[in-house]
Formats: C-alpha cells, sequence, structure tokens
C-alpha cells in the first residue's frame, strides 16, 4: 500500500500534535505540585491574617519561607525522578533560574508593598493575587490554557473580593484564592 505526499503530511502533523499534547501534559504534572503547596500556603496565610491580624507580617514571612523550602524540595525531588527514571539531566542552571523567578517575585511583592504602602488589608490581599494571576496567564500563553483559566479565575477571585467583601478580604481569599490554587492544582495532577 502506497501512501500519498499528502496523507503522509497529515500523518507526521498528527504525531507532532500528539507531541505536543505529551510535554503540555507532563507539564502540567510538574506544575500541580507547586499549585498545591502554595494553595495551602495561602489557605493558612490567609485564615491567620483573618483570625490573627497582628500575626500577617510575621506569619507571612514565615510562611513565604516554609513555601520557599517545600519548592526547593518539591524541584529537588522532581529532577532526582527524572534523572532517575527517564535519564534526563537538567541542568543546575535552570533550577536557580526558577528559584531566582520565585524570588524576584516576591520581592516585588514585598518592595511594592513598601514603596506604596497599603493601608487597608483588603490591599495586602488582592496585590499577591493579581500578581500570581497575571503571571500564570503569562506562563499559560506557552504553557496550556489550564494556566490560564487558573490564572484569570485567581485574578478574578481576588478582584471580586477586593471590591464586593473588603471586610472579609482574608476570608474571601483563603477560600476563593487559596481554593483557586488548590483547585488547578488537582486540575494540572489530572493530566
Amino acid at each position: 500500500m502506497e501512501i500519498s505526499s499528502n496523507q503522509a503530511l497529515e500523518a507526521l502533523e498528527e504525531v507532532q500534535d500528539a507531541q505536543r499534547r505529551v510535554a503540555t501534559l507532563r507539564g502540567y504534572g510538574y506544575a500541580a505540585p507547586y499549585f498545591l503547596l502554595w494553595g495551602c500556603v495561602w489557605v493558612v496565610g490567609f485564615l491567620g491574617g483573618y483570625f490573627l491580624p497582628a500575626w500577617q507580617g510575621r506569619g507571612w514571612a514565615g510562611l513565604d519561607l516554609a513555601g520557599f523550602a517545600g519548592t526547593v524540595l518539591i524541584m529537588r525531588h522532581q529532577r532526582s525522578v527524572a534523572q532517575r527514571s527517564l535519564g534526563v539531566r537538567t541542568s543546575s542552571r535552570t533550577f536557580w533560574r526558577i528559584l531566582a523567578l520565585l524570588a524576584t517575585a516576591v520581592g516585588f511583592l514585598y518592595a511594592t508593598y513598601a514603596v506604596f504602602q497599603p493601608q487597608r488589608s483588603a490591599q495586602f490581599a488582592v496585590f499577591p493575587a493579581l500578581l500570581c494571576g497575571s503571571i500564570y496567564i503569562g506562563i499559560g500563553l506557552w504553557r496550556g490554557m489550564r494556566w490560564v483559566v487558573g490564572g484569570v479565575a485567581l485574578a478574578a477571585f481576588a478582584l471580586l473580593g477586593y471590591f464586593l467583601l473588603p471586610q472579609y478580604m482574608m476570608l474571601w481569599m483563603a477560600a476563593a484564592g487559596g481554593g483557586t490554587l488548590l483547585t488547578t492544582g488537582f486540575w494540572l495532577s489530572r493530566g
């Protein structure tokens, strides 16, 4: 049986589409634990901010450090699994670049707070959600629509809470913000 050049091209395009889908799903699987980790950090942080307002500054600093430590552990685990099971050697440059990107985002967040000095807790709560939502949307433009959906949902929920429920913003962000990160993490892990 002979194959025409059009049939061969169609077959190659199908293979390339399948490879793209597999790469996207693999990327979702790698990202899921980070969403789950930071979703938990957000739930604890915003609940702490709601029930113990004086705790917010030191509490968030500690939670950010715990989130960083968890991020490093997840990255190291994923790296060792990739090296053992797939024979893939990832460069340590990638590891440090991702950590530097995360540190840059957190540094930008704290620097912005220092410069603009928000006066209300709702202002403190909405900004990280808008920042993260924007980052997720940007990543999603290259990595897949689930990132975009998660980013849009996170930003939309933050704005809804800010404008409609400012007095309950910390509680709202624990449920809606942390919940969005957790839901996105579970969705990404499902492939």
